[in-house]
C-alpha cells in the first residue's frame, strides 16, 4: 500500500504539467456529480435518504433517514477532507 510519502515522491518526479492535469481531472470527475439514486448512505448503508440543502461550495447535501447523518457525493474523498481549491492543490504540489 502506498503511503503519503510514496505519493509525494512520485509526484515530485513528474512534470508540473502532468501533476496539473492529474489534479484537474480529479476535480472534473468530482464535479460531474454522482447519481445518488442507486447509492447508499456512506455511514450506515441505508438507501433511504433525501436532499438536505447545499454546502458552501454549492454541492448537494443529503441526510440519511436512518442514522440521521449528512453526506454528499464527496464524503470520504480527498476533496471532502481537505477543502482545498484547485489553485491551492497546485500551489502545494510545487
Amino acid at each position: 500500500m502506498a503511503t503519503e510519502n510514496h505519493v509525494k515522491n512520485y509526484l515530485r518526479t513528474k512534470g508540473k504539467d502532468c501533476v496539473t492535469k492529474l489534479i484537474e481531472s480529479l476535480y472534473e470527475q468530482a464535479d460531474e456529480g454522482i447519481d445518488l439514486s442507486h447509492k447508499a448512505c456512506p455511514f450506515c448503508g441505508s438507501v433511504y435518504f433525501k436532499k438536505n440543502g447545499k454546502d458552501k461550495n454549492g454541492h448537494q447535501r443529503y441526510i440519511c433517514l436512518d442514522c440521521h447523518k449528512t453526506f454528499s457525493d464527496r464524503t470520504h474523498t480527498l476533496f471532502y477532507c481537505f477543502h482545498f481549491t484547485l489553485g491551492q492543490w497546485l500551489h502545494f504540489t510545487f
